[in-house]
C-alpha cells in the first residue's frame, strides 16, 4: 500500500489499536487535490470527518472529529467549494479534500465541472455563483486563461447512495422526475472525467443503512456489499478495485480500529491514484516536449534547406555569365 512503507505506527493508544496501521510520514508525496462529487445526503462531509478522525488516531486522540457540517437527514448543508487542508493537523501529509454542492444537472453545469476539476474555480465559491454573479464570471474569465494551476484535482471520489444500487434499476427513488436520472448523470460525469483522463473512485456512501452489521464489522466481506459493488462496477463500468464503500462515524463518540482502517484503506488507494495520474500527466508533457523538438527541429531542417536552395539558385545565376559561349557575346 503506498501510504505503508517503513514506519511509524500511525496509532499508539491501548485497546484494538495496538495492533497498529503503519503509516508513511509523507513527506515525498507532492500536494495531492481530492474532489469529492456527489448527491445530497450519500456521506460526503461525513466521509471528511471519519478521514481527520482516523487520522487524530495519530495524535493518540480517538475523538471524532467534526470539521464538515454534515447534512443529516435535512438536504445538503454544503453549498460552497471547500476545501479541508489535511496537511494543517497533519504536516506531513499533502493532501487537500475538496468537497463541493451537490453534483445534480440542475445545480451543476458542465463549465463549472470541467473548471473545478482543472483548478480554476476560486475557494469558497458559493453553488450557482457562476452562473448568475457577473462580477465573479469576469474574475472567472481570467482564471480561464491559466493553463495550469495548484488546485488542480489529481483524484476525483463519485459518492453514490448504497440504497440506489440495492435493485438492479436504473432509476433513483428520490422524487425526481427529471429527463435524467440523478444516477444516469452521475455515469454521464463519470464517464466524461474518465475521458479527460481521470480514474474516478466510486464510493458506495450510507453503505450501513443497507448492511448494518458493517458498524461493528466494516473490514469483513458481507455478501450484501459484495453484491452492491458489483452492481456499481457494471453500471460505471469500471474494474471492482475502483469502488469502494464507506462507513462514516455518526453515532459514535470515539473512534474503532476497524472503521479507521477501512477509510485508511479508502485513503490509501485515492493516494495511489494521484500518484497514476501525476505520472501520466508527466508523461504527456514529456511525449508534447518531444515532439514540440522535433517539430523545431524539423522548421530549423526546412529553413537551412530553403536558405541553402536559395544560396544555390543565387550563386547559379551569379556564374551564368561566365559561362556564356563567346559566340554569343560578340
Amino acid at each position: 500500500m503506498y501510504l505503508d512503507s517503513n514506519l511509524e505506527t500511525l496509532f499508539t493508544s491501548s485497546g484494538s489499536y495496538s495492533q497498529g496501521l503503519n503509516v508513511k510520514p509523507l513527506s515525498s508525496i507532492p500536494h495531492y487535490n481530492l474532489l469529492l462529487l456527489g448527491p445530497s445526503g450519500c456521506g460526503k462531509s461525513s466521509f471528511i470527518n471519519t478521514i481527520l478522525s482516523m487520522l487524530n488516531g495519530r495524535r493518540g486522540l480517538r475523538s471524532i472529529v467534526t470539521a464538515a457540517e454534515m447534512g443529516g437527514p435535512t438536504p445538503s448543508s454544503t453549498k460552497r467549494l471547500q476545501r479541508y487542508c489535511i496537511s494543517e493537523l497533519h504536516p506531513e501529509i499533502n493532501v487537500n479534500i475538496w468537497e463541493c454542492w451537490p453534483l445534480t444537472r440542475k445545480a451543476f453545469s458542465i463549465e463549472e465541472l470541467e473548471l473545478m476539476v482543472e483548478g480554476k474555480m476560486p475557494q469558497n465559491c458559493k453553488m450557482g455563483q457562476s452562473m448568475h454573479d457577473t462580477a465573479f464570471r469576469e474574475t472567472l474569465e481570467k482564471v480561464k486563461a491559466r493553463k495550469t494551476t495548484k488546485t488542480q484535482m489529481h483524484g476525483i471520489l463519485i459518492f453514490v447512495c448504497a440504497e440506489s444500487f440495492q435493485h438492479h434499476s436504473d432509476d433513483v427513488t428520490d422524487g425526481q422526475s427529471d429527463d435524467i436520472s440523478e444516477k444516469q448523470y452521475l455515469r454521464d460525469v463519470f464517464q466524461r472525467l474518465s475521458g479527460k483522463g481521470y480514474k474516478p473512485i466510486v464510493i458506495i456512501g450510507k453503505s450501513d443503512e443497507v448492511c448494518r452489521a458493517l458498524r461493528g464489522k466494516a473490514m469483513e466481506q458481507h455478501t450484501e456489499m459484495e453484491q452492491l459493488r458489483r452492481r456499481a462496477a457494471t453500471y460505471f463500468d469500471v474494474s471492482l478495485s475502483r469502488v469502494h464503500y464507506a462507513v462514516n462515524y455518526t453515532e459514535e463518540r470515539e473512534t474503532t480500529f476497524d472503521m479507521d482502517s477501512l477509510a485508511y484503506q479508502t485513503l490509501d488507494y485515492s493516494i495511489q491514484v494521484c500518484q497514476q495520474f501525476e505520472a501520466a500527466q508527466l508523461d504527456e508533457r514529456a511525449r508534447k516536449l518531444v515532439e514540440k523538438k522535433k517539430k523545431r527541429r524539423s522548421c530549423w531542417l526546412a529553413y537551412a534547406v530553403a536558405v541553402g536552395t536559395v544560396a544555390l539558385v543565387a550563386l547559379i545565376i551569379a556564374l551564368l555569365p561566365l559561362t556564356e559561349s563567346p559566340r554569343i557575346r560578340n
